[in-house]
Formats: structure tokens, C-alpha cells, sequence
């Protein structure tokens, strides 16, 4: 735009190079004129437009697969090292099982990305003909997070929707609910309080109001949250309200419906979701039992925390070894060795060992020599 932006000395051989001394945006539109001894001024260059190119290899970041050129992909620079497992189990039916047994959390549909990760497990519904705890569906999962990456915003959730005539829910072995039929409904007709606010007419009992989640009156769902410590059974009332009924349930001295607390949860260390159904009487089955677990890997765009992104840093851990010869390590920390600052495990630190100081990258960065 008719700004100058800096000058130049030209060399006897006719070369030059320019570093402009404030940042220059990219898309600018440059020419360049010369001014020979006697001063006169030639016409303008041709107009070249910038763009970045960190590596100088002359292809735009944007479409640079490798923007610093340390042999290391972009991709890969921001990709996380940190992992997740997830495994399944079946604990056999006390009660007698009718049709076929569940196969547990056997559904994982995982529709995680490179740094976020969103885990959906379901357990399909079991019926079950005699009184006790159906089959038990585990879902394990644990978090592996290594040093220089941090583990945030992790949410789990357990839904159920249906059940006959009770449930039952722990987490890491901790019972948090379980209780059945006998919460709401006696010899008399039932608890009146839960049947007139969450009941409805229903053919199968004549007139009176009765609450039965086995055919999903007020559309019932079991909500767990396991980082927040909630325990709700939604339930939309008569007047059209969705709201917690486990407040409503009565303790009839059999299964007590008051949620236990959530325990306290380490995801790093482990987390186990079991679920159940919980048959009082002679017949009962327990619906899809869902478990969604959710969370994201930080720490990925700035290892060392310069202020440079690692895909555009030629030194990610900042340990003074540039990533191209930082390739190699020998401890089992998971962690590669560009981005290990202690990348063979002997408890002293990269940057100690390092063969050049800071004052020698310094010096070779002003254009000095290796001397």
C-alpha cells in the first residue's frame, strides 16, 4: 500500500535478503525498488504476496504438512499420547433368567476424536422370573494420562429407562441405589403420594392411579451423574412436570430408595458401572441400561509452554534438543522423546544434559559458529 517496511543493502553479487522490523500479515502485497550510488530509482518489482512458511521450504503453513520441519508432522505434533481403555463383564443372574441372559455393556460405540473422547456403552434388557438381582452388566474404563498432557471436563452418565419392579446401580462396587416395588405400592393400593402425582388410569389395574415404570408411565429415566453426584428418576407427572420421584418413594423396610452418596471417583485410577435389575416379586425384567462417558485431553497445542504451538516449535519440551534429533528414547513413560524432558529415565533432565547451553544455541541462533 505504498508504505515502506524497511530497507536493504544489495551485495556485489547482486543478492539481498530483508527482515522486516515490525510483523508483516499475511496476503500483503510487496514490491521492492533499487536505488543505485548516483540515486536514481528504478521502476517497481513485480508484486509478490507473503505468506508464512516457518521452515523457509516454501510452502505456505497452511498447506505445509510439516510447518517447522522437524521431521515431525503437523498432525502429529498435536495429536495426544495420553489413552483410554474400556473393557466389559457379566455377573451371573441370582435370580432365574427367562428368554436370553444379557450380554452386558457388549455395544461400545466410540466416537471419540484425537483429543476428545466420547464413549457410548449399552447392556441390552434381561427378564427375569424369580425374586433377586438379575445378571449384573460392568462397564471398566480408565483414563491414561502421561505428564505433559492433562485429562479435563470428564462427565459420566448412567440411563435407564425401564424396569420391573426395582434396579440396581453401583459404581466401583459401591451400591448407590437399589430398591423395588415395595417403595411405592403396599397391600392397601400403594404409596398415595407417589400414585397421585406420577400415577395414571390404567386399564390393567382397573381405576385406580398406579406409578408403573414397567410400562414407562411418565416416560421414566434413571439418571446417574457420576462426576457431578446426582442420582434422579425422572418421571413427567399428571400435571405434565418432569420431576425427581425418589423423594416420593417410601421405605417399606425392604430396599431402601434413597440414594446412597456417589463415591468419589478417580477416572485416571479406574471406574466400574454395574447395573441390574432388582425383582421383588416373581417376574420383572430390567430395560437398555446406557453408560456415557465423555472428556478431553489438554496440554496438546503448547508442550513447554513458550508460547509457541508445537507444530511451529523446533524444540516442543524445551530442553534445548531440536525435535529432528530428539527422536530417540529409552524409558517406558509412553511418552515420545521429543516431548520428554527426561527421555531416558534417569531422573535428570534433558535440558541438563543437553550438549549445547542456552548460551550456545543463543550464539548459533546470532550466526555463530559451533566453536
Amino acid at each position: 500500500d505504498d508504505n515502506v517496511i524497511g530497507t536493504a543493502t544489495v551485495w556485489t553479487n547482486g543478492d539481498w535478503s530483508f527482515v522486516a522490523a515490525d510483523p508483516v500479515a499475511d496476503g500483503a502485497v510487496l514490491t521492492a525498488t533499487q536505488v543505485d550510488a548516483a540515486g536514481n530509482v528504478s521502476d517497481p518489482s513485480a508484486p509478490v504476496t507473503t505468506f508464512t512458511d516457518t521452515d523457509g521450504d516454501g510452502i505456505e503453513n497452511t498447506a505445509d504438512t510439516d510447518s517447522d520441519g522437524d521431521g515431525i508432522t503437523d498432525e502429529g505434533e498435536l495429536t495426544p499420547e495420553s489413552t483410554y481403555t474400556t473393557s466389559t463383564t457379566v455377573t451371573p443372574s441370582v435370580a432365574t433368567v427367562s428368554g436370553a441372559v444379557t450380554t452386558g455393556y457388549s455395544t461400545i460405540v466410540d466416537n471419540s476424536t484425537a483429543s476428545q473422547v466420547n464413549i457410548v456403552a449399552t447392556a441390552p434388557r434381561e427378564n427375569v422370573s424369580s425374586p433377586g438381582r438379575g445378571s449384573i452388566s460392568n462397564f471398566f474404563f480408565d483414563f491414561n494420562t502421561v505428564e505433559t498432557e492433562t485429562l479435563q471436563n470428564v462427565e459420566i452418565a448412567i440411563q435407564v429407562n425401564r424396569f420391573d419392579d426395582g434396579i440396581f446401580i453401583a459404581i466401583n462396587g459401591v451400591t448407590v441405589v437399589e430398591f423395588n416395588e415395595l417403595g411405592w405400592l403396599n397391600v392397601n393400593g400403594g404409596n398415595n403420594l407417589v400414585n397421585t402425582t406420577f400415577g395414571r388410569t390404567s386399564t390393567n389395574f382397573g381405576s385406580s392411579l398406579r406409578w408403573q415404570p414397567w410400562f414407562g408411565d411418565g416416560d421414566p429415566a434413571f439418571l446417574i451423574d457420576v462426576t457431578a453426584g446426582t442420582v434422579q428418576l425422572l418421571v413427567t407427572d399428571v400435571n405434565g412436570v418432569r420431576q425427581d420421584i425418589l423423594p416420593f418413594i417410601r421405605d417399606l423396610g425392604v430396599q431402601n430408595p434413597t440414594p446412597n452418596t456417589v463415591p468419589t471417583i478417580d477416572p485416571e485410577a479406574g471406574v466400574t458401572i454395574s447395573t441390574a435389575s432388582s425383582n421383588v416379586n416373581n417376574t420383572g425384567f430390567i430395560d437398555v441400561q446406557t453408560v456415557t462417558v465423555s472428556g478431553e485431553f489438554g496440554g496438546l497445542d503448547d508442550i513447554d509452554g513458550d508460547g509457541i504451538i508445537n507444530s511451529l516449535d523446533i524444540d516442543t519440551d524445551g530442553d534445548r534438543i531440536w525435535d529432528k534429533y530428539d527422536v530417540v528414547g529409552t524409558d517406558s513413560d509412553g511418552i515420545v522423546a521429543y516431548r520428554d524432558t527426561d527421555s531416558n529415565g534417569n531422573g535428570i533432565s534433558d535440558t541438563v544434559e543437553a550438549s549445547l547451553t542456552a548460551a550456545d544455541i543463543a550464539a548459533l541462533e546470532g550466526g555463530g559458529t559451533s566453536d
